[in-house]
């Protein structure tokens, strides 16, 4: 592949007849994503069509969470959109790392943000799934990708279809706008709570949903969003919506009845050091807190130490301390493990090695 002014440096992704590349623009030297579509037939032709018009409208209307146009040409068969080069991380990789309530409000009103502008400037996305959203400083997403067309071209039909985002609208092939989107945009938000998309085949697989599913339910601890997301996973088109203000309020909501100040949504499995954390409900001496006590402190620390086992050995002996009593002293002086928090270890390695375990499966 050749694009005059630029040098390919990595080829991202191959698809048909549409690739992208990190590329060095040899004019600016700077580094940009350079989406080229090769025109080889007349479905290729309308992905370059949309590809144009969404570019062209997008540079003439920037938005702070829409990734910024450089450059638009074409080079003999091949149309190409140059964008700002980004930090290659995005919505499926944190939620694999995991992120706090706060993170995901961000992300999802500054989603919702970005659709509303595409909407006032008669843009399509077309295809908003979580590898589409990139993610900033402070989780600010940007979204990359936006190929589904410019309603000034005139009736937009979809030229990518991602299996269990897509809208049924867009799987049936008919024409598609903003409403769209608007279902994309809750099924990625159904992920990130739930851990999978809202509708599955047999095999697992993403699909979209027929007149007579029923949106399904969110964690009872997500109860606040589940409006949103039933207001905006509508079957019919014409039954969608989305309201910024109402989202944020439900975020909120979410956030002021949340048990912990920064709780962690992730859609990975949990790993058995995430749950060695766990309060068992009394505090467990460390050597650096036997350090920091003063001397005289020290004292009484260690000499109940060392009588303490002494009492409770001669109290089992005559019968009036059960046998457990010593492992527990010893717990709480830090010397050994507490029995339940081993049980919870124990418990924690068993969900590990189940690949059918995830965070919401353990709190749901």
């Amino acid at each position: 592949m050749s694009i005059d002014g630029y040098s390919i440096l990595e080829t991202l992704s191959t698809r048909e007849s549409t690739s992208v590349y990190r590329a060095l623009d040899e004019r600016t030297h700077q580094e940009v994503a350079l989406k080229v579509i090769e025109f080889v037939d007349e479905n290729s032709r309308a992905r370059s069509e949309n590809l144009l018009a969404c570019a062209k409208a997008l540079t003439a209307s920037p938005h702070p969470n829409v990734c910024p146009v450089v450059d638009i040409g074409q080079d003999g068969n091949n149309t190409y959109v140059a964008y700002e080069w980004l930090k290659p991380f995005d919505l499926l990789q944190a939620l694999t790392e995991g992120m706090s309530l706060v993170q995901i409000k961000r992300i999802f009103v500054g989603v919702a943000n970005a659709l509303k502008h595409l909407e006032e400037n008669r843009i399509v996305h077309g295809d908003l799934k979580p590898e589409n959203i990139l993610l900033g400083e402070d989780y600010e997403p940007i979204l990359i990708d936006i190929t589904g067309g410019s309603f000034d071209a005139g009736t937009i039909k979809p030229t990518t279809i991602t299996n269990g985002y897509s809208s049924p609208e867009s799987v049936r092939g008919a024409s598609i706008d903003a409403r769209s989107d608007i279902y994309s945009l809750g099924v990625v938000l159904f992920r990130t709570l739930s851990g999978d998309v809202p509708w599955t085949d047999d095999s697992g697989a993403g699909r979209a949903p027929t007149e007579e599913d029923t949106v399904p339910r969110l964690a009872i601890d997500y109860a606040s969003l589940q409006p949103v997301v039933d207001s905006c996973l509508a079957f019919d088109p014409s039954e969608r919506s989305l309201d910024i203000e109402v989202l944020d309020k439900a975020f909120d909501e979410l956030l002021s009845d949340s048990i912990q100040s920064t709780p962690i949504v992730r859609s990975d499995l949990v790993g058995s050091e995430e749950l060695a954390i766990v309060d068992l409900g009394a505090s467990r001496r460390t050597a650096s807190g036997l350090d920091s006590f003063s001397p005289r402190r020290r004292a009484i620390y260690l000499g109940t130490a060392a009588l303490g086992p002494i009492v409770l050995i001669a109290g089992i002996w005559l019968g009036y301390v059960e046998r457990n009593a010593i492992q527990e002293f010893f717990a709480e002086l830090g010397i050994v493990e507490h029995p339940e928090f081993e049980e919870r270890w124990r418990t924690a390695e068993a969900l590990q090695s189940d690949a059918n375990q995830t965070l919401s499966a353990i709190t749901t």
